[in-house]
């Protein structure tokens, strides 16, 4: 089980979701280059990791530092994926982005 991608408004109501099957989520995050970010290296693969309204912008370029040589094609397309509803996300009062890990 991999590390679902939620974007959930400020009393827990799901507006999206993105599941890890794969574990697609750590294969990104081990490809970012943590020193660099502030976010990303925070998803934790065991809890859960919730991103404000003021992070979510910052893990949305993190996003797109991650070194895409290091991905495979679907940790590439996942990862697409996670910062298409990112975007989404951002600028919308009162939602979080929450990483459920296992």
């Amino acid at each position: 089980m991999g590390i679902d991608l939620q974007w959930e408004g400020e009393k827990g109501d799901v507006l999206e979701r993105l599941a890890d099957e794969h574990d697609l989520v750590e294969e990104i995050v081990a490809a970012a280059i943590e020193a660099k970010t502030a976010c990303l290296r925070f998803i934790d693969p065991y809890g859960d990791t919730v991103f404000n309204q003021f992070q979510i912008t910052v893990f949305i370029e993190e996003l797109k530092d991650v070194r895409l040589d290091a991905l495979s094609e679907e940790a590439r397309q996942h990862r697409l994926k996670i910062e298409e509803l990112a975007a989404k996300a951002r600028g919308k009062v009162h939602t979080y982005l929450k990483f459920y890990g296992d």
